[in-house]
């Protein structure tokens, strides 16, 4: 059984991550909406915050290890601690890991969208770019485009 300071601690805890979480999952349905609705351009300052959230969850991984060493099963999963919690914070626990697990799953499902948009983009990119570099009369008339201020749809952008 954990002590009542460990359980409160870790609930602590997963609330921070479900919060994180939460706020994760917020930014990348962000960006799938800018990928389905052709906002290209808004894409470098979703990475860049992508960037942070990376980070901060590294940090949260290190809490969470040390956190982890005070429970008796360390290499347990949170799920697996939950019996372990005293009966009055149980359910709370057992409340959190729903809720994370359920944000988890639909940031996955998020992520997988965005990755079949990216990849959809890449290939629209790289075929438009190939006929470029195949006929020098398009690349001429693509550059010339872009020297007289008019942009190509975002899609045609060798910025990609």
């Amino acid at each position: 059984m954990m002590d009542k300071k460990t359980s409160g601690s870790l609930i602590s805890y997963f609330e921070k991550l479900l919060d994180f979480y939460r706020n994760f999952l917020g930014l990348e349905k962000e960006k799938l909406d800018d990928l389905q609705n052709g906002r290209l351009d808004l894409l470098d300052e979703c990475l860049k915050r992508e960037q942070a959230f990376v980070l901060e969850a590294r940090g949260l991984e290190q809490e969470r290890a040390k956190l982890m060493d005070l429970t008796p099963q360390p290499d347990a999963k949170f799920h697996a601690l939950i019996p372990q919690f005293p009966g009055e914070c149980r359910e709370q626990a057992q409340a959190l890991f729903r809720q994370l697990s359920s944000v988890l799953t639909e940031m996955k499902e998020t992520n997988r969208q965005n990755t079949v948009l990216l990849e959809q983009k890449i290939h629209t990119a790289s075929a438009v770019i190939g006929k470029l570099k195949n006929r020098p009369e398009l690349r001429k008339i693509y550059d010339e485009k872009i020297r007289g201020g008019n942009q190509p749809p975002a899609f045609l952008s060798t910025k990609i």
